[in-house]
């Protein structure tokens, strides 16, 4: 076999390779922890929002977020409903 057969084969090999870690990175994204879940809505709520450009007015936007989840009871039991995650609930 000739080098070029090899690299090849190699760039096949590394290219499933590949493929197959995205697809099981993509299995432990379906599956995220509550914690994950509140840090998800925290991190999509803060960015479709105005840019905080300050440190500040971002502790500002994460406090108000939080705070809205806090008196949302519906929304933080959200969180546990996936089976499995119940363990948590």
């Amino acid at each position: 076999m000739d080098t070029k057969e090899e690299e090849q084969r190699t760039s096949e090999q590394l290219y499933a390779l590949r493929k197959q870690a995205v697809r099981l990175n993509l299995k432990g994204l379906l599956v995220m922890h509550p914690e994950e879940r509140l840090n998800a809505d925290l991190k999509h709520a803060i960015g479709t929002r105005v840019p905080a450009r300050t440190k500040a007015k971002l502790k500002a936007v994460a406090t108000q977020h939080m705070t809205e989840i806090e008196r949302s009871p519906e929304r933080v039991k959200a969180f546990f409903q996936d089976p499995k995650v119940r363990y948590a609930a």
